[in-house]
């Protein structure tokens, strides 16, 4: 392989130390979203649902810098763990994902007025996203 066959080094600006919790009910694209971030040098956790979720907010040693959650997910939507997590722990940030990018759910999201990645995105775009989220800044806008 030549230096020009070579993926571009990442920005290190993609990159960071912060706990990061990661909630999605699709095995894969959890595992996906947490390998994702773990190669970005994130401490990741991750849950399947809005209930383990809480329930590791509650019992974890360390309080998360970042909570990442599907939208659309069975029992508990990823808006109502956000409304939760943020009544009990404001200090604790959020990002949206999701596959659905109808108007009623991007509507939903929007009220909350947090961020959102819609499925499918490039993984540095996701990286820029957290990254830009948990520096306070805006989040680059969709391409």
């Amino acid at each position: 392989m030549t230096t020009t066959d070579a993926e571009p080094a990442e920005p290190s600006d993609q990159k960071g130390t912060e706990r990061v919790l990661v909630v999605d009910d699709e095995p894969g694209v959890r595992r996906l979203m947490s390998r994702l971030l773990k190669v970005r040098g994130y401490v990741v956790h991750d849950t399947q649902d809005g209930p383990s979720a809480l329930q590791y907010l509650e019992t974890a040693d360390c309080l998360v810098d970042l909570v990442v959650t599907d939208v659309v997910m069975p029992g508990m939507s990823g808006i109502r763990l956000a409304e939760a997590i943020a009544a009990r722990w404001p200090q604790v940030k959020l990002l949206f994902v999701t596959g659905y990018a109808d108007g009623e759910t991007l509507g939903s999201i929007e009220a909350t007025s947090r961020p959102v990645l819609c499925k499918p995105f490039a993984p540095a775009v996701m990286a820029a996203t957290v990254r830009a989220i948990l520096e306070g800044k805006a989040p680059p806008a969709p391409s």
